[in-house]
Parts: structure tokens; sequence; C-alpha cells
């Protein structure tokens, strides 16, 4: 059934500002204590050049951006008796600062020891108790696996301590940031067996080959 055009209203089209009066029109006669507190704000809405200063750094303090986090960080972790994870950050400028070079990063060493009573990393040629080895380093932040040597998994000490720093000419190592010790799984050796006195050979032998002469039989008997 078709619709008359007659009974179809036509669209009423308004401007911006007749749809702003209408809204507050309503906002008047529906809600007249919104509306009271809304026009109260609105009547005050031009600032003073002190109280917009005072906006602008209130939002400065409260809103401010996340800073950069320049401090170094070294963190080793032991994987097992013979593998250690080490992830290292060093900040450019903390470098060069106290390195007194250029703005190019040089040449780091990541040096891995036995952790003892002190932090401080061995810098000249360790004792014979005392053993480290170093690991060339090319980026400021990183993280890599680090198999440990025969001789440094062989020592008493099951806790490794690391340093990050540089090696200068005359080979004296400077380190820049130290690691937490890190204590890797103790390692469970066999027991060693020794071999029977030669007096309790001739006892021992005639019982295991007579249990294993009852095996046989035993076994004869069941088929």
């Amino acid at each position: 059934m078709p619709i008359s055009s007659s009974n179809v209203r036509p669209r009423i089209v308004l401007s911006r500002q007749e749809m702003c009066i209408i809204s507050q029109n309503i906002s008047r006669d529906f809600s007249p204590r919104l509306f009271a507190s809304r026009a109260g704000r609105q009547a005050k809405t031009r600032f003073t050049p002190c109280e917009l200063l005072e906006i602008s750094r209130q939002i400065s303090r409260e809103y401010a951006p996340n800073k950069v986090n320049h401090q170094a960080r070294l963190v080793l972790l032991a994987v097992s008796p013979r593998r250690l994870h080490v992830y290292w950050h060093l900040a450019k400028r903390r470098l060069t600062e106290a390195s007194n070079q250029s703005e190019a990063a040089p040449g780091l060493t990541l040096r891995i020891y036995a952790d003892s009573k002190t932090l401080q990393a061995p810098t000249q040629q360790p004792a014979a108790e005392q053993a480290w080895f170093d690991v060339k380093v090319d980026s400021l932040d990183g993280q890599q696996d680090v198999w440990l040597p025969e001789p440094l998994v062989n020592a008493s000490a099951i806790r490794y301590r690391a340093a990050l720093g540089e090696i200068a000419d005359e080979q004296r190592f400077t380190p820049r940031v130290y690691s937490n010790a890190a204590q890797t799984p103790l390692i469970i050796k066999p027991e060693r067996r020794e071999a029977l006195p030669n007096a309790m050979v001739p006892f021992i032998m005639p019982a295991l080959n007579t249990a294993s002469s009852a095996g046989k039989t035993a076994s004869g008997q069941g088929k």
C-alpha cells in the first residue's frame, strides 16, 4: 500500500546555533540545578595570566612524561653449572663522561670472575686461587649466554659476579658497572668405586656364582 506523501513531515534543518539554544532550553526546563551550575561556570571562563600560569604548572607536574632512565644495569643469571646469562645496559652519556673520550663508544669488556668477599673486580693478573675470563662486548646494551671455562667451573666457588668496563693500553681493567652475585647449581660428581681387596675376592666370587646358578635353574623350571 503506497504511503501518501502528504502524511510525511518535511525534515527540519537546524543550524548549530539553533540546536545549541534548544539544548539550553531543555537543560533549563528539565534540570534547572545542573543548568544553573553550568551557566555559573560559563560565566567564569576567562582566566588571568597568573591563573593560566598556575594551571600550566599543575598540568606539567601531574602529567609530566616519564624521564629516560640513564642508570647502568648489569644482571647475571645462572642457567646451569656451566652456563650464565648476562644482560647489560650502559648509557652512552654516562660512559663518555666517565672515560672523558669522544662521543664514539669505546670497546667494552665483560669480566666474569668467581665471587669473593669483596665486590671489586680483579684488575691485574690474578693469583693462583682467583680466576676470571673476559668477553668482548660491541654494544652498550644487549644480552647473551656465556659458557664458563673448565678451570673456573672446577673452582671451589659456585657463585660468580661480572663487571662491565674498559681495558686500557697497559692492560688494566677499569670497571664501570657491577652485577649481582649468581649462584650456579652444584655439580654432583659420581662416587668413585674402589677395587675390592684381594683378601675378599675368594669369599665374594663363589657367592656370586652360586646366586647366578640358582637364577638359571629357577628360570629353567619355569619354562
